[in-house]
């Protein structure tokens, strides 16, 4: 297992540091090459400065690939599973696998009991509960205890108590709970996850093929009507659903998401477990899973919902972990990425370029808006119209692909679906950019990774009394 400290912590956070400043002077040399050796003829038909249309053809790029995407998904579902398929179990040896399902928690004790009961009520011959306490100051544990002995599930619900390890986390809960279990099957779930009866019967078709080592449900917001931030994080995983189809359609770089993903033992055990260090366990492990060989499917038909934050300074808390861990999962693991040894299919890496576009595209518009803003002062000519065009390529191409998702997986018309897009891009463009430029800061000049804390459930917010409470 990836286990961690405080020397690993301090190397990852160099290791970092050294990858992403390399990959930013390898690109700033490679255009500054390309601009030396092209013919000045082909330079003068290029859209501005060489630099702004590396830059355009990027947004070009980004386009090509939304297309493409679209087009797969109408064609692949055509063969799609839509309703719950005749399992074999011959290939299962003749009996459904045991499956185990994790929850970590940490001070979940306004919503564990609740999320037992809904395990609980699923229809499956062969599964047992882990709730993994790690280190509540709440009642956590007290509830879960009581709970399993007041219904005698002693033999159906399992509670692992960490209470003096050193190592804190989802992570090394999940690894310590890999070493108690034996399922053949392990599904990952949060401490506020609601699933449906029939989920792991219906995910079972997709273990049949034998390279398919994990599989990722449909994220949904149950609180979506809350208020507008709930709504617009609901209203993001549609657009999550459509983009990990799509990958999935022309098999792609599909990820996991952290809850409602069912990894296989053998698949596990092949990459280590979870990474301890990881911000994102699930976004590291996918990138490993995927280099050893395995497919990664995603599930959209079984559908896992989940509470939203409800406040703005808990989605950026949120925001900032899930964007500093997507970029550091690429640079912890960019020797898998580039490796010609790696069993990363030419296809899942050209996947992997559109998202990493993701962090790229912001910084260089940041970047060259400084610049132009120097040039203007002095008087200088500037490039403005061609990087005006860029953005508004990618924003355009944004905006319209999130309205296909919301459309597709929302059950708007398409009025409401125009409606939505444009508040899911509006709350996209307001805080993704500024966590893209907080993240590239963080990683090239901080001192170590920001560390790991727990999301606040609507209750904790809404009473403050049952938060205090929990802290002794």
């Amino acid at each position: 297992m990836h286990k961690i400290n405080s020397k690993s912590n301090h190397s990852a956070t160099f290791h970092d540091r050294f990858i992403l400043l390399g990959i930013i002077f390898a690109v700033w040399a490679f255009i500054r090459l390309l601009e030396s050796i092209l013919p000045d003829r082909l330079l003068e038909f290029l859209p501005g400065p060489f630099p702004m249309a590396v830059l355009f053809v990027m947004a070009i790029a980004m386009m090509t690939y939304m297309v493409i995407i679209y087009f797969a998904q109408k064609w692949k579902e055509r063969s799609r599973v839509s309703k719950l398929e005749a399992i074999d179990l011959n290939h299962f040896d003749k009996a459904y696998p045991s499956i185990d399902i994790f929850v970590a928690a940490h001070n979940e004790q306004s919503v564990i009991l609740d999320t037992l009961q809904n395990l609980l009520q699923i229809d499956y011959p062969n599964f047992t509960i882990y709730v993994i306490d790690d280190r509540s100051m709440d009642q956590t544990a007290d509830l879960v205890d009581g709970f399993i002995s007041k219904n005698k599930l002693h033999d159906k619900v399992l509670l692992i108590r960490r209470v003096n390890e050193q190592t804190p986390g989802k992570a090394a809960s999940l690894n310590q709970a890999i070493t108690q279990s034996s399922g053949q099957l392990i599904l990952v779930v949060d401490a506020d996850a609601r699933l449906e009866a029939d989920c792991l019967k219906r995910s079972l078709h997709y273990f049949q093929d034998p390279k398919v080592g994990a599989i990722q449900f449909q994220k949904r917001v149950r609180n979506a009507p809350y208020n507008t931030l709930t709504l617009c994080q609901d209203l993001e995983f549609a657009f999550d659903t459509y983009l990990q189809l799509g990958r999935d359609s022309i098999n792609g770089f599909v990820e996991l998401r952290g809850s409602g993903q069912i990894t296989s033992r053998d698949c596990l055990q092949s990459v280590g477990g979870w990474n301890e260090v990881a911000l994102t366990e699930d976004l590291d492990i996918s990138v490993r899973i995927a280099a050893a060989g395995w497919k990664i499917r995603f599930a959209p038909e079984i559908i896992i919902s989940e509470e939203g934050v409800i406040t703005t300074t808990a989605l950026f808390k949120q925001r900032r972990r899930w964007a500093e861990g997507s970029l550091r999962r690429y640079l912890s693991n960019f020797g898998l990425l580039i490796s010609p040894y790696s069993k990363i299919s030419l296809a899942q890496r050209l996947d992997i370029l559109p998202f990493v576009c993701q962090f790229a595209v912001p910084v260089w518009v940041f970047l060259d808006v400084l610049v132009i803003c120097l040039h203007l002062a002095q008087g200088q000519p500037t490039h403005i119209p061609i990087l005006i065009l860029a953005t508004v390529l990618v924003s355009l191409n944004m905006w319209i692909n999130i309205a296909i998702g919301i459309r597709r997986w929302r059950d708007y018309s398409p009025l409401e679906s125009i409606k939505y897009a444009t508040l899911a891009f509006a709350y996209g463009t307001a805080h993704w950019p500024p966590l893209v430029l907080w993240t590239m800061r963080k990683v090239i000049l901080g001192r170590r990774p920001t560390e790991w804390s727990k999301t606040p459930r609507m209750s904790d917010i809404l009473d403050p009394q049952s938060e205090s409470n929990s802290l002794g």
